[in-house]
């Protein structure tokens, strides 16, 4: 049996994992992914077309210097759920028809 090697961090229970280093549009089959945001710069990454049941999380994996990363929906401005901060201070935020 060949040993699995990990070059990025893991998340238990994780359906599917990928780590995004540039821009990405996502596909409706990508629901479910766990996405590790790992870049020296940020990017934006396009989410698919609503449908029903589509669930994605991002996970800040690096620190980077110059932009933000940036997630913005196929239609505008109706992303909903909570931004989880877990700098010095714990926070949630909710985002609520953002983009």
């Amino acid at each position: 049996m060949a040993a699995t090697h990990f070059s990025g961090p893991v998340v238990l229970g994780a359906g599917s994992v990928e780590t995004l280093s540039a821009a990405k549009t996502l596909v409706p089959n990508d629901s479910g992914k766990v996405f590790f945001l790992d870049g020296t710069a940020g990017a934006t990454v396009t989410l698919p077309p609503i449908a029903a049941g589509m669930r994605f999380k991002f996970i800040v994996a690096s620190t980077f210097a110059t932009s933000n990363w940036v997630i913005d929906s196929y239609e505008g401005d109706n992303i909903n759920g909570i931004i989880a901060s877990m700098g010095s201070s714990v926070a949630g935020v909710p985002a609520v028809g953002e983009d």
